[in-house]
């Protein structure tokens, strides 16, 4: 039978490993720090789900700004995606995430891809408006399934990979 023997390193900051050895007045003060810059994020997402639907307001733009329309998308969702991310807000990011991986693999945007995009958009109002941050959550579960069966359809009708 083997016994095994406890090491105590010999440098200090590796015995603080374990618990990070900070104070916990010190956590809390940290985390009062970062709840204002929380918040900044939130609003920043909200601006930019404002600008999203502001973008597709309006389908005829499918026939008239298609270039443009995708750009501008784009131009949201990246910090949308980014911001969501380190507000540690999972549902926001993975959808953001999942409508820029959409608007990257089709050229240009006809009635159906402007269907999926105005249903991503919609989602990422809803997460938003309900504050579902965790990606684990069924509401986002069962919204990112259905929307990635209607991209895979779209991507079949449309001979897109």
């Amino acid at each position: 039978m083997t016994t095994h023997k406890m090491i105590q390193p010999s440098h200090p900051l590796m015995l603080k490993t374990g618990t990070g050895g900070l104070d916990q007045n010190v956590i809390n003060r940290a985390e009062k720090s970062i709840e204002p810059i929380i918040r900044l994020i939130d609003e920043d997402a909200q601006q930019h789900i404002a600008n999203l639907k502001n973008h597709i307001a309006n389908p005829s733009i499918v026939t008239t700004k298609n270039r443009e329309l995708l750009d501008d998308l784009m131009l949201d969702l990246m910090p949308l995606k980014v911001n969501s991310q380190m507000g540690e807000n999972r549902s926001l990011s993975i959808l953001s995430a999942k409508l820029l991986k959409f608007l990257e693999k089709i050229n240009r945007v006809n009635v159906d891809s402007y269907k999926i995009i105005k249903s991503f958009t919609e989602a990422i109002e809803l997460v938003a408006s309900r504050e579902i941050k965790d990606s684990n959550h069924a509401f986002t579960i069962a919204v990112v399934n259905e929307l990635d069966e209607a991209c895979n359809r779209y991507y079949k009708k449309h001979d897109a990979v």
